[in-house]
C-alpha cells in the first residue's frame, strides 16, 4: 500500500505548543526568535527559520529569493486577522486540518471585536523551507492601525514608517503595499478615504505598480467597495490603466473554521485560498523596490509640517501688527484732524471743532471744508456735494460719522488753544514715532515669513517630484471641513478631541494651499 506523504503543516503541528482552541480547531503559536535592537528604535523584528524548529525531511530551503509585504489599513480593518490566515496558507494548512497556526498574538479569542491594537511595527522574517506553497523567503510589516479616535495617530505611524526605512535593522526593499479594507463599508467614508489617501501620499512614485489593496470580511461577489473607492476620486485610480486598482479578498473570520459541514465557512476558505494562489503569483511576477524614494517623500513630509508649524507664530503675530498698525494710522489721522481744526481759526475769531452726536446719530462729514453736510450717512446720487463751501467730491467725505462740525467764537488770541496746538503736535509726533517702530516690526516679520514660505514652497515643489500623490486629500481645506462635519455629525466616541486635531490640521492646509497658490498668509480663511 502506497503511504501518504506528509505535509510540512502536519510535522511542524508536532513540534509547537498547542495555545487554545477556536470553533473546533487547536491553536498554535509559530516559534519565532525576537531581535535585540536599540531601545529607541519604533518596531520589532521577529525571525521563524531553522534555529526555531528542526522537523525531520524537511530542511530550510537554498533558495534565495525574497519577498517583502507591507501592511497598512484602519483600525478594525481584519489586517492581523488576514496576516493569520496567509501564514496558515504559506505553511500549507488544509480546510480539514484540525490546527491552525497564529503568527500574530490576539487572535485566539472568537470575538471579533478584539484587534490588535499594538503601537509599535511588528517585522516577521519567514525563512523559506521545503514545503511551502510559496518558492520564496517572505517578510511581513505588520502596521498599527490607523485610529480616527486617537489623536495624532496617523502622524506617529508615518513616523514610525520612516524610522522604519532609515533604520538599518528596518526595510530597506518592498515589493508590496497592501492597503487592508473592511469590504461591507456601505460607502467609501471620509475617514476610509483619508487613510487611503494618507499612505499612498507619503509613498515615492516608484511604487505605484506595487500598491495592492485586500478586502476582508469578502463575499464570492464583486466587493462592494470597490465602486465607492471609483466614486470617490481617489487618486491611486488616475495612475491605473484598470477600471480599479489591483485586488484580492478573503474572509479570515473563518480561517479558523466552523464545522466541517459549514458550507458557507469552507467556501470563504477556498475563496481565500484562490486569491492568495493570485496575490503569490503576481508577487513573484513583481519588481522589488527600493524604499530610498519614499524615505525621501516621508522625510520631505515632516520638514514640510515642521516648516508649517513654524510659519503659524509668524501670521499670528503679523495679524496683531496689522491691526495695531490701523489703530496707529487711525490715531494719526484723528491727530491731524484735531491740529487742522484748531489752525482753520477766521480773522474774525472763529474756530471749527468735533461735536460728538448723540448715540443712534450719523453725520456725512467734509473732511477737506471741515463741514457737516448733512446729518445723515445717505450720500447724493450727484457726483458732488451741493451742501459744502467747495462743493466737493464724495470721496472725501466719509458717512456715517460719529460727530459733527461746529463754529464757535472765540478771542484769536485764546491760550487754551495755543496749549491745544502745541499739545496736538506732540501727539502728532508719538504717532509718527509709534507708526514707523511698528512698520518696522512688521517688516521683520514679513521678512522671516517670506523664508519660510519660500522654504516650504521648495517642500511643496519637490513633494511633486516624488511622490505618489502630491495634492491628497488629507492636505486639502474642502475635504477637512468635509471629515469636521461628518464628525460633528455623526458624534462618534471621541469625536470632540478628532474635531480640533481636524481643525489645526485645516490651518496647516489652509497655509499649504495659500503658498501653493502664492496668495498672502496674513488671512487664514479659505
Amino acid at each position: 500500500m502506497k503511504t501518504r506523504n506528509i505535509r510540512f503543516a502536519e510535522r511542524l503541528v508536532e513540534h509547537l505548543e498547542k495555545i487554545g482552541r477556536r470553533n473546533n480547531k487547536d491553536i498554535y503559536a509559530l516559534p519565532l526568535t525576537k531581535s535585540t535592537l536599540p531601545k529607541a528604535t519604533t518596531f520589532d523584528r521577529f525571525f521563524f527559520d531553522e534555529n526555531n524548529v528542526r522537523i525531520e525531511g524537511f530542511v530550510p530551503s537554498k533558495q534565495k529569493a525574497h519577498k517583502t509585504i507591507l501592511f497598512v489599513g484602519d483600525t478594525g480593518s481584519g489586517k492581523t486577522s488576514l496576516i493569520n490566515e496567509m501564514i496558515n496558507y504559506v505553511l500549507g494548512v488544509e480546510w480539514e486540518d484540525p490546527f491552525r497556526f497564529q503568527l500574530v498574538e490576539n487572535q485566539v479569542s472568537s470575538d471579533p471585536k478584539i484587534y490588535n491594537k499594538t503601537g509599535r511595527i511588528a517585522i516577521y522574517k519567514i525563512q523559506h523551507m521545503e514545503g511551502f506553497r510559496i518558492p520564496y523567503s517572505l517578510t511581513i510589516v505588520d502596521t498599527p492601525g490607523y485610529d480616527k479616535n486617537k489623536s495624532d495617530s496617523d502622524v506617529s505611524i508615518m513616523e514610525m514608517i520612516r524610522q522604519l526605512f532609515e533604520d538599518k535593522n528596518g526595510i530597506l526593499e518592498l515589493d508590496k503595499v497592501a492597503v487592508v479594507s473592511r469590504n461591507w463599508l456601505p460607502q467609501t467614508t471620509s475617514t476610509q478615504t483619508y487613510v487611503y489617501d494618507l499612505v499612498l501620499s507619503n509613498l515615492g512614485k516608484d511604487l505605484l505598480e506595487n500598491i495592492i489593496f485586500l478586502f476582508t470580511f469578502a463575499t464570492d461577489r464583486e466587493p462592494f467597495i470597490l465602486k465607492t473607492i471609483a466614486a470617490s476620486g481617489l487618486s491611486c485610480l488616475k495612475f491605473s490603466k484598470a477600471k480599479h486598482p489591483l485586488y484580492f479578498k478573503f474572509n479570515s473570520s473563518d480561517c479558523f473554521g466552523r464545522n466541517q459541514d459549514d458550507h458557507i465557512s469552507e467556501s470563504h476558505w477556498w475563496m481565500g485560498l484562490t486569491n492568495f494562489e493570485g496575490l503569490f503569483a503576481n508577487l513573484s511576477k513583481t519588481a522589488t523596490k527600493s524604499v530610498s524614494l519614499s524615505k525621501q517623500v516621508l522625510e520631505e513630509r515632516k520638514l514640510l509640517e515642521a516648516r508649517v508649524d513654524n510659519l503659524q507664530p509668524f501670521v499670528k503675530n503679523g495679524l496683531k501688527q496689522l491691526e495695531d498698525l490701523k489703530q496707529a494710522r487711525r490715531f494719526l489721522s484723528a491727530c491731524q484732524v484735531r491740529l487742522e481744526t484748531i489752525q482753520n481759526t477766521d480773522k474774525n475769531g472763529r474756530i471749527v471743532r468735533e461735536e460728538e452726536l448723540p448715540p443712534g446719530q450719523f453725520a456725512t462729514n467734509c473732511h477737506r471744508c471741515n463741514v457737516t453736510c448733512f446729518l445723515s450717512s445717505q450720500k447724493e446720487t450727484t457726483l458732488q456735494c451741493a451742501y459744502c463751501p467747495q462743493k466737493c467730491s464724495w470721496n472725501v467725505h466719509s458717512t456715517g460719522s460719529k460727530f459733527k462740525w461746529c463754529e464757535y467764537v472765540i478771542p484769536t488770541s485764546s491760550s487754551n488753544d495755543k496749549e491745544k496746538y502745541f499739545s496736538e503736535l506732540k501727539n502728532r509726533q508719538t504717532a509718527k514715532d509709534e507708526l514707523e517702530r511698528l512698520q518696522q516690526e512688521f517688516g521683520h516679520i514679513r521678512s522671516a515669513l517670506l523664508e519660510l514660505k519660500n522654504a516650504a514652497s521648495r517642500s511643496i515643489l519637490r513633494l511633486e517630484e516624488i511622490a505618489l500623490v502630491s495634492d491628497p486629500f488629507w492636505m486639502r481645506p474642502s475635504s477637512i471641513n468635509l471629515m469636521i462635519k461628518y464628525e460633528q455629525k455623526e458624534k462618534l466616541p471621541g469625536f470632540e478631541e478628532q474635531v480640533k486635531r481636524l481643525e489645526q490640521r485645516r490651518l496647516k492646509s489652509v497655509a499649504i494651499s495659500k503658498i501653493k497658490k502664492e496668495e498672502t498668509l496674513f488671512s487664514l480663511d479659505d
